[in-house]
């Protein structure tokens, strides 16, 4: 049973690309720092360089099987628009 879920989880996974995670994150930019808040919720960190420009960080981490799958997108905010966004990490995939 064990084997079969890992096998259906990496089928799954196989179908998650950065691209289309990259392609997601590109669709906020020049949408408002508002707007993100909504949909992605309170930021598990954030960074207020100045009166203009923020950072908001977003992390996720799973544990599969022992296995580590983390990914952290932050949002660079200037006068409360996305400007540009970043990740890091081995799970920043999507649909």
């Amino acid at each position: 049973m064990k084997k079969l879920i890992l096998l259906s989880f990496l089928v799954l996974l196989g179908c998650a690309t950065e691209q289309k995670y990259h392609d997601k994150l590109d669709a906020w930019k020049g949408k408002s720092k508002a707007d993100l808040v909504l949909e992605w919720g309170v930021p598990t960190d954030k960074y207020k360089a100045d009166k203009t420009l923020e950072l908001l960080e977003y992390k996720k981490s799973r544990t599969i099987y022992g296995g580590k799958f983390e990914c952290k997108t932050t949002f660079i905010i200037k006068n409360n628009v996305v400007d540009q966004w970043k990740t890091e990490g081995n799970d920043c995939r999507s649909y």
